[in-house]
Formats: C-alpha cells, structure tokens, sequence
C-alpha cells in the first residue's frame, strides 16, 4: 500500500497539529473529536491490567483504549481500532474516569493523538 507524502509545516510548540494544518494520509483532520463530539471520545475498550514494558513494568494500571486512527500502519496490531465508531461508543471524559479503578492509566488506541486529548487528561488527572 503506498501512502502519499504530506507535507506539514513545522509549527510552533504551542500550535495544534490543526492549527499547522495537519492531515492524515487519509485526509482526516485534527482532532478527530471535533465539532459536536469535541471533549467526547471514542473508547473501545477500558480495563485493568499490569503494565509490561517501560520503566513502570509491573504497575497495576488502566488501559483506556480509544477508537480511531486515521494512518493505518502496516505493523499494527490493533486494525480494528482503526474506523470511528457509532455514536454510541464516544464517551465523556467524567464516564471514563469513572471506570478507571487504578492510580494508573495508560490511554492508548486506535492513535490517541488524533483525539483533542486536553479534557480527557485534565480529568484523569485530578482524580
């Protein structure tokens, strides 16, 4: 499968990706959360684990997989991630923190980058 390059300008450190004009391979925008879902996210999946990799391997945690990823990598695995769910599934920031028993969470995806992910981590972090 070949992607086309898109061009991005650099933008400046407190820009969004939107902001600089940003765009998937797949046109997509930034974030993918936007317009009437803005502060919604879609969640595939919440639930309680130990974490394998990284400096906190062997820390209890919460995985709070999220819906959504307009790149599509070949090496990916998580493929069913990828398209965006029905309306049923996005979630607010306050439903999902509230299914996060864990003093940890890891939010991954889908690409969690492509959400607007400033209320979802404002509210995990002041629980």
């Amino acid at each position: 499968m070949s992607v086309p390059a898109v061009k991005v300008q650099a933008g400046k450190p407190d820009q969004t990706p939107a902001q600089y004009g940003a765009v998937a391979p797949d046109g997509s925008r930034w974030p993918l959360n936007q317009g009437d879902r803005i502060g919604w996210y879609a969640v595939t999946t919440i639930y309680p684990t130990i974490q394998s990799e990284g400096a906190l391997a062997g820390t209890p945690m919460t995985i709070v997989r999220l819906q959504g990823c307009p790149v599509a990598c070949a090496f990916c695995d998580t493929p069913e991630t990828w398209a965006l769910p029905a309306d049923s599934a996005w979630q607010t920031p306050e439903r999902i923190v509230a299914q996060v028993a864990l003093p940890w969470a890891l939010v991954t995806g889908g690409e969690p980058p492509w959400h607007d992910l400033a209320a979802l981590t404002r509210t995990l972090r002041s629980q």
